[in-house]
């Protein structure tokens, strides 16, 4: 039986801890982790926005094949999370400046698009 490959590069899936070794494209088609990291740093240079993961100190796409160092946060109130319920963060990526936030003290996910200027 021959083992399952990536549709963009064909190296075989390595299941790595917990994951099963491979995302799945909008068309279905399986891809790894790399090639994952690699597309999604293309549709967030293209469409200029992306839903990921705020860790604190790293904005990253699922696998965290896609790591971009955040240079600044601000906690701030929100009326459902209270008070530093909400954290807003900005980062450069690419010669491109983004904003991002992210809702909730136990939360990870984070929304991020491009703004025109870094201040």
């Amino acid at each position: 039986m021959e083992t399952e490959k990536c549709y963009l590069c064909y190296s075989p899936f390595i299941q790595d801890g917990i994951g099963i070794g491979y995302a799945v494209k909008g068309d279905g088609r399986k891809i790894c982790y790399a090639c994952a990291g690699a597309e999604d740093e293309k549709r967030l240079l293209k469409d200029g926005k992306m839903i990921g993961y705020f860790d604190g100190t790293h904005f990253t796409n699922w696998p965290a094949t896609l790591k971009i160092p955040v240079y600044y946060t601000r906690k701030s109130y929100h009326n459902f999370t209270g008070h530093d319920g909400r954290t807003d963060f900005w980062f450069d990526f690419k010669g491109l400046h983004f904003w991002g936030y992210q809702i909730g003290r136990y939360n990870e996910i984070a929304y991020v698009k491009r703004v025109k200027n870094k201040y």
